[in-house]
């Protein structure tokens, strides 16, 4: 659930202390270039998705890929899977990235509806 925009997603919108079990029990193991293996470094990068509303990773299961994920919700607000965009890094500059967000929180958010979620989303 660390590396990699879509299960960062759900781990970004996990349960404060599932999340911290999560942490605490994992090891993080470079897995591509990009990969965070420093908690601290992980934890920043969790609040920030967090806040955002979505992840983005460049590097991270595979080099030279990117992705883009939003969570979707179910029922209970819970994050329990994710919808991700993903390919080439020289595919997802800022202004991608800015142009996708957008589509994938609607996506996310109609099928979060199908399953329940009646919470306001993203920001």
């Amino acid at each position: 659930l660390y590396a990699g925009a879509c299960p960062r997603a759900l781990l970004a919108f996990m349960d404060e202390k599932e999340q911290a079990r999560y942490l605490e029990r994992t090891k993080l193991v470079k897995i591509a270039k990009n990969t965070v293996t420093d908690k601290q470094a992980l934890r920043r990068q969790l609040e920030e998705d967090r806040k955002r509303g979505y992840t983005v990773s460049y590097s991270e299961l595979e080099n030279y890929s990117a992705a883009v994920a939003v969570p979707i919700f179910n029922h209970e607000g819970a994050a329990i899977a994710g919808l991700s965009v993903a390919g080439p890094e020289q595919r997802f500059l800022p202004d991608d990235v800015a142009r996708i967000v957008p589509l994938l929180r609607q996506a996310a958010m109609e099928i979060s509806r199908e399953l329940g979620f009646q919470g306001k989303g993203w920001k």
